[in-house]
């Protein structure tokens, strides 16, 4: 009976509290967030300036930039979210805040999900049109412009969304050094998997493919792979993956109250 009340108490979602929650987690010093402005605009415009250097810069500079800027900078981010609970007195302080467990979790989901993506979209913006209008437009250099709404700029969003979940988990488990344990963690998962995949497919087609495969696929094995398999991972990978990483860091927090 206790058990299930704690747990029910732990799923409670006021609101306000939660507001609140978020509001905390964003009291950084206005020093401290104008030193990460700085320096965030510095590197892009320093790295659009060097670009300009060259007559035929890569044409997709910004989307590339806007990449980094956006995975680098928001894992790291999202490493630190649950940084109070690297130290015990931190960690004790965290936890017996008067808010729940699903509260703690939306208020990180909030700034790294939602806040954090739509800052650096319009910080990048806002990036591009002072890098064409001081490097690129002076020197009659041809680069595709900067486009917040466009399919690829929401296409590296959605990835950084699935993704920023396993980092978010990381700063639960890990005390430090979140971001570098949590990347050779997913280094070494992804590459395993990948590895097993080539294993599998060279098992069936054969590992010498400098002459093709030694046999061509049925059309049916073709659309097995096209309708059935890529289909089932990108389900994983769009829909499962965020959601299990949400279910663990909210059981991973629970774990450190026990």
């Amino acid at each position: 009976m206790y058990k299930h009340k704690l747990m029910k108490n732990q799923l409670i979602l006021n609101p306000r509290r939660l507001m609140r929650l978020v509001g905390n987690n964003l009291n950084f010093s206005p020093k401290s967030i104008g030193l990460v402005l700085l320096f965030g605009i510095g590197i892009n415009l320093g790295a659009a300036w060097m670009s300009s250097m060259d007559s035929t810069p890569d044409p997709e500079f910004y989307l590339i930039w806007f990449g980094l800027s956006l995975f680098i900078t928001g894992f790291l981010f999202s490493s630190f979210a649950f940084n109070n609970m690297s130290t015990d007195a931190g960690r004790q302080f965290y936890l017996s805040l008067p808010a729940s467990n699903l509260e703690k979790v939306l208020s990180k989901y909030l700034l790294t999900a939602i806040a954090f993506p739509l800052l650096a979209l319009v910080m990048f913006t806002i990036i591009a049109t002072l890098s064409n209008l001081f490097f690129f437009q002076p020197k009659m250099i041809q680069i595709d412009g900067f486009d917040p709404f466009g399919t690829i700029t929401w296409l590296l969003i959605k990835i950084y969304l699935v993704l920023h979940g396993i980092y978010l988990l990381g700063s639960v488990v890990y005390s430090k050094l979140a971001i570098i344990k949590i990347s050779l963690a997913t280094f070494v998962f992804a590459g395993s998997i990948a590895g097993l995949t080539f294993l599998f497919i060279g098992s069936i087609f054969g590992f010498d493919f400098q002459d093709g495969p030694p046999f061509e696929p049925t059309q049916s094995f073709k659309d097995f792979l096209e309708f059935r398999v890529w289909p089932t991972i990108q389900f994983l990978f769009w829909a499962v993956l965020p959601v299990l990483s949400a279910v663990l860091v909210f059981l991973k927090l629970k774990e450190k109250e026990l």
